[in-house]
C-alpha cells in the first residue's frame, strides 16, 4: 500500500510539473516567428509597445484585401502571391508581433488589437476592404472584424477555437484551465454583420474537421457562411490547389 502511494504521489508530481511547463511554454508552443523572405514594401501600424508593420502591394487600388496568416507562415510571400492573383487591389498583410519586421512578442489581445488597427488603418484609405484570415488568422479575423462594416470576411482552414483544438491534441491536460490565448472563434461569430466564407481543407491534418464544423455551427441560420470543402488537400498545402485563389473572393470581385 505504502509503495502504491508513493508511485501515486510522483505520478501526481510529474503531472503537474507537466502542467506547469505547458502553462509557462504555451506560447512558444503556438506561435512559431519566422523571417520575412518576401520584397514587398511594409508599412508601419499603430500598437502599443511594439513595433507592428504589414507588407504591403498595389497601395494606390481603391479596393484592399487585408490577409491574417498562420502560427508558422511567412506573410510577404503570401501577399506577393495574392498581388499576383489580385492585380486591382491593394494587399495588406499583417507581420504579427515577433514575425519579420515586426517586433513584440505575439499574445492574443495584441495581434487581435493590431489587426484592428491595421483594419482601421487601411478603411481610411481604400473604398472596400475584404479580409482573409488563415488558420490562425482565421481566428484573428474573426475578432478583428466582429461589429465591422467591411465587404467580406473570408477564413481558411479555420477552428472553431484553439483550445478545443489544443485539447483534442493534448487529450492529458486541462487545456481549457491553463490556456491563455483562446482565439474562441465560436463566440465571436455572432458579432459579424459581414458575408462569411469558409475555405476547409478535406485532408487537413492540423484543425480537425470537427472544429471547422462546430464553428459552422455556430452561426446562427441567417447567417450561414458559405462553405467550399477543398478535395484532397491539407492544411498546409490547400494554397496549391488550382481553385484555391480564384475561392478566396466572391465571383463579382474576381480580376
Amino acid at each position: 500500500m505504502r509503495v502504491l502511494l508513493v508511485f501515486l504521489l510522483v505520478l501526481a508530481a510529474v503531472y503537474v510539473a507537466l502542467c506547469t511547463f505547458f502553462y509557462v511554454q504555451q506560447r512558444t508552443m503556438l506561435y512559431f516567428p519566422v523571417p520575412a523572405a518576401g520584397e514587398l514594401n511594409t508599412v508601419g501600424v499603430p500598437a502599443i509597445g511594439a513595433e507592428v508593420r504589414a507588407s504591403v502591394a498595389h497601395a494606390d487600388a481603391a479596393s484592399a484585401i487585408v490577409y491574417f496568416g498562420g502560427n508558422a507562415e511567412d506573410v510577404s510571400l503570401s501577399a506577393e502571391e495574392l498581388a499576383a492573383s489580385y492585380p486591382d487591389h491593394a494587399i495588406y498583410a499583417l507581420h504579427y508581433r515577433g514575425y519579420g519586421p515586426s517586433r513584440g512578442q505575439p499574445t492574443e489581445a495584441d495581434l487581435v488589437a493590431d489587426a484592428s488597427a491595421l483594419l482601421t488603418q487601411v478603411a481610411e484609405r481604400h473604398a472596400t476592404v475584404h479580409v482573409i484570415g488563415r488558420s490562425l488568422g482565421s481566428g484573428v479575423a474573426v475578432q478583428a472584424v466582429a461589429g465591422r462594416d467591411v465587404a467580406g470576411l473570408t477564413l481558411v482552414t479555420p477552428f472553431a477555437s484553439i483550445v478545443g483544438v489544443g485539447q483534442s491534441a493534448y487529450w492529458f491536460m486541462p487545456v481549457s484551465l491553463l490556456a491563455k490565448d483562446r482565439f474562441e472563434s465560436d463566440r465571436h461569430v455572432g458579432q459579424l454583420r459581414v458575408p462569411v466564407r469558409l475555405l476547409i481543407a478535406e485532408r487537413d491534418e492540423v484543425i480537425p474537421r470537427w472544429s471547422s464544423e462546430a464553428l459552422i455551427a455556430a452561426f446562427a441560420s441567417e447567417q450561414a457562411p458559405e462553405v467550399f470543402v477543398i478535395a484532397g488537400r491539407g492544411h498546409n498545402d490547400v494554397q496549391r490547389d488550382a481553385e484555391y485563389w480564384s475561392l478566396l473572393l466572391p465571383a463579382e470581385v474576381q480580376p
